[in-house]
């Protein structure tokens, strides 16, 4: 992990702020990160179950994964920005981290399958809150 964000970060003490997410279970952004602009909160939920779904498929190679997340956004008209920042959000808690899927790979495919499970069931759980 080192290597991943040796370049992103400045001292020596933000590598912990970088990767502090493979080191707890308990990350939930807040919506303003994990809901992009011009997106409701109910159809970015919905577009990152479409996003467990092609991940639980995939073989977990970083280049079997962009691809398939690519083309679920292409379906879904999501930019890939749009797609790989609800992730990276999901997974670190942060807009910010290490390479997206370099990270999925070193997190592994059942941890990172958990979280964006969990993160989903929470979601649900605060929907009427939202309302």
């Amino acid at each position: 992990m080192a290597a991943l964000v040796q370049e992103r970060i400045e001292t020596l003490g933000a590598f912990g702020d970088m990767t502090s997410f493979l080191f707890t279970d308990n990350v939930m952004p807040a919506e303003s990160v994990w809901v992009p602009k011009k997106r409701t909160p109910e159809e970015t939920l919905k577009f990152a179950a479409e996003q467990l779904v092609v991940l639980e498929a995939a073989a977990w190679e970083s280049e079997t994964i962009e691809t398939a997340l690519k083309a679920l956004g292409e379906a879904q008209q999501w930019s890939v920005k749009e797609n790989f920042m609800l992730l990276r959000a999901i997974l670190t808690g942060s807009v910010q981290s290490p390479p997206l899927m370099e990270s999925l790979i070193v997190f592994g495919k059942a941890r990172s399958l958990d979280r964006i499970r969990r993160f989903i069931d929470a979601q649900k759980k605060l929907a009427p809150q939202r309302k």
